[in-house]
């Protein structure tokens, strides 16, 4: 499952005193408050505060549509809001986001995978405002679980997309292959990779990143860490067998 989410960077609060969580359930497509964070070091809702500071939101955009939907988004809430926010989309964002960091010139809000959380919180680079969140109780139990730390529910899930099997219809007739074809298990689809396979054409094919490798291990029932997030098991045999059947 691939996951993202909007994030705030703890190194402006006062400078996000007027629109961080707000600009975040905007953008995540959530309503909440319009309300930000300070410096007080107070995290319930009455030690909010607000300001006019500009906000640069740094995304990374699956396509047209989305980006559209970002800037829709921003435009609104910037009219009613009054303040200032600017989107920009990443062409690296872990680069970018390192180099903001390093600078000390982040973006006030981004993008941010679940397996990034914990070292980003660790140096004090986010705010944690999940909890500040109206709709908090509206996401999944799962994508609250991933992008929660030691207690702490970080920000606004943005989304979570499911993998899927795609069949090119033509090649898998041509293969002659059917309905009763379709793969349920690895060895059926060991079989109709290899039914598919001719000449230049690969019977299956999918990226080389943990979103999809990461299918298979989960599938052998494998895991990076232990459930309870204290073990690394990436080297278990679980994962080993999903490893070597790919």
């Amino acid at each position: 499952m691939d996951q993202r989410r909007f994030t705030v960077s703890s190194r402006r609060r006062t400078a996000l005193a007027a629109g961080s969580a707000a600009v975040a359930a905007a953008l995540a497509l959530a309503g909440c408050g319009g309300q930000g964070f300070d410096d007080s070091g107070n995290d319930d809702a009455e030690g909010l505060t607000s300001s006019d500071d500009a906000l640069t939101i740094l995304y990374g955009a699956s396509g047209e549509a989305e980006t559209q939907a970002i800037e829709a988004a921003l435009a609104a809430w910037s009219e009613e809001s009054g303040i200032e926010a600017t989107a920009v989309a990443a062409t690296n964002m872990d680069q970018e986001l390192s180099q903001g960091f390093a600078a000390g010139s982040p973006p006030d809000l981004f993008y941010l995978a679940p397996e990034k959380l914990a070292g980003y919180a660790a140096n004090g680079s986010l705010e944690p405002y999940g909890d500040l969140l109206a709709n908090k109780d509206d996401f999944y139990p799962g994508l609250v679980q991933n992008f929660t730390l030691d207690g702490e529910f970080y920000c606004a899930p943005k989304d979570s997309s499911t993998l899927a099997l795609v069949i090119n219809t033509d090649l898998w007739a041509e293969a002659g292959l059917t309905d009763a074809d379709i793969p349920t298990n690895w060895d059926q689809l060991d079989a109709a990779a290899a039914a598919l396979t001719s000449g230049d054409t690969v019977g299956l094919a999918f990226g080389a990143e943990y979103q999809r490798v990461g299918a298979f291990m989960a599938g052998a029932g494998g895991r990076l860490v232990s459930e309870d997030g204290t073990t690394a098991v990436a080297d278990s045999a679980e994962n080993t067998e999903a490893l070597e059947y790919v």
